[in-house]
């Protein structure tokens, strides 16, 4: 057993209230060490460096990149003595949900989903790691849904495993992945939406596809007549690459040349493109009327984003369509505060203050910038909160507890100490 994993919490709990870093001392150095060892993927210097960290504040960061080396060496995933001393050393930490998300993901990669099982639920999740938990369910007797594998997907070995399996079971079809590359493919993430796409068309289509992809213009331009199928759809996606090139001249060519040539929702859908690269180029005029052209299909959230935005940035803004532009949001885009605030708005522009008035007390309590909004509309006074009792309030000074904040350094895990900042001074002290 590694050493430095045996002391107490207690003997790793370091500096307490009025924290002070030094990143001269022994211990110091010695974690700054770690941290380049990992870097430079030289895992077996770590216990030692993870020895000569303990006492100093951040000790608990060289002791999670030694558990973590163990889980990336281990050739089995089943039992992992130094990633379970962590776990025991450390328990509720954000640290500890590190370790078990990457033992996690280690398990998915060996086909060990038994274990992933036993590792049970944590707090902090990646989308990776929530893909290895949907494939592990479904490979041991619980089938997995498309909308959960559509909501958690993010591109990755563990989500591309995943989708693989998936596709193979058909929990995921045709109906789910057209909208996963039209996506991918707005956003210009083309290595995505070609991976998707090999597990939507046959080889000949993905063959097309790949030429399509290589010169857009060209290709569309050499396609006769009225298209359906899978011509139609790469067609489609011809025309929103076009659009990224020659904006104003892929809208026109479209205009004159392709009203009748695919079917209504792919029209809509390159519509829609066009649309929102307007919207982001800000000239909202076209984009609103595009917008509207397309009507209500299915959108990236992103694109229902700027579709109620383009509605918003008119010289004379109709209220009614901001409000069916919102109205046709999924719920949980709709229900953001953003859009809620919106809504109301444009309900008591049309003269319905009271159904405008219930929004926004119930976004009112909320103290964002929406929220704050709400409470001007009602008349009310923006309130500071009155913080919780001193009894009430934990110590800051615990290990890993939000140190990694306090004082930049060579090797601060800044990413980490965004994530754990939020959990780590809600009703804290120290």
């Amino acid at each position: 057993m590694v050493s430095s994993l045996l002391l107490s919490p207690a003997q790793a709990q370091g500096t307490s209230s009025g924290f002070q870093y030094d990143i001269d001392t022994p211990q110091a150095r010695a974690v700054a060490q770690a941290r380049e060892a990992v870097r430079q993927g030289q895992w077996g210097r770590l216990p030692s460096l993870a020895d000569q960290a303990q006492g100093d504040v951040l000790g608990i960061y060289a002791d999670f990149w030694v558990a973590q080396g163990a889980i990336k060496q281990a050739l089995s995933t089943q039992q992992i003595p130094v990633a379970q001393a962590f776990l025991e050393r450390y328990p509720g930490s954000y640290m500890a949900d590190r370790v078990r998300a990457e033992w996690v993901l280690a398990a998915a990669e060996h086909g060990d989903f038994k274990t992933i099982q036993e590792i049970g639920e944590f707090i902090w999740y990646n989308n990776q790691v929530r893909c290895a938990k949907i494939e592990s369910r479904h490979m041991t007797g619980k089938r997995a849904t498309a909308e959960e594998a559509v909501r958690d997907f993010a591109p990755g070995q563990t989500c591309w495993s995943m989708m693989a399996q998936l596709v193979a079971d058909g929990v995921l079809t045709r109906r789910q992945l057209t909208p996963m590359m039209l996506d991918a493919l707005e956003i210009n993430h083309t290595r995505t939406a070609e991976r998707i796409a090999s597990h939507i068309f046959d080889r000949a289509a993905l063959q097309t596809y790949k030429n399509m992809m290589a010169n857009p213009g060209r290709w569309v331009r050499a396609q006769k007549g009225r298209l359906t199928g899978d011509d139609a759809l790469i067609a489609a996606m011809g025309l929103a690459r076009m659009a990224r090139d020659d904006l104003s001249g892929t809208a026109a060519y479209v205009g004159k040349s392709w009203q009748n040539r695919l079917p209504p929702e792919l029209l809509a859908w390159v519509r829609v493109q066009i649309a929102f690269r307007d919207a982001l180029n800000l000239e909202m005029t076209r984009a609103d009327h595009l917008y509207r052209q397309a009507g209500n299909i299915e959108l990236s959230p992103s694109n229902y984003e700027w579709r109620v935005r383009a509605a918003l940035r008119q010289p004379v803004i109709d209220w009614k369509w901001v409000q069916t532009a919102i109205d046709w949001m999924p719920p949980a885009l709709r229900s953001d505060n953003t859009w809620q605030y919106w809504k109301a708005r444009a309900l008591a522009a049309q003269g319905d203050q009271q159904a405008a008035n219930q929004i926004y007390a119930s976004i009112a309590k909320d103290l964002d910038f929406y929220g704050q909004l709400a409470l001007e509309e009602l008349g009310r006074p923006i309130l500071i909160p009155v913080p919780p009792p001193r009894s009430q309030r934990r110590s800051c000074s615990r290990p890993g507890a939000i140190h990694t904040c306090n004082r930049p350094s060579p090797y601060s895990d800044r990413v980490g100490a965004r994530k754990l900042f939020p959990s780590g001074i809600t009703g804290c002290e120290g």
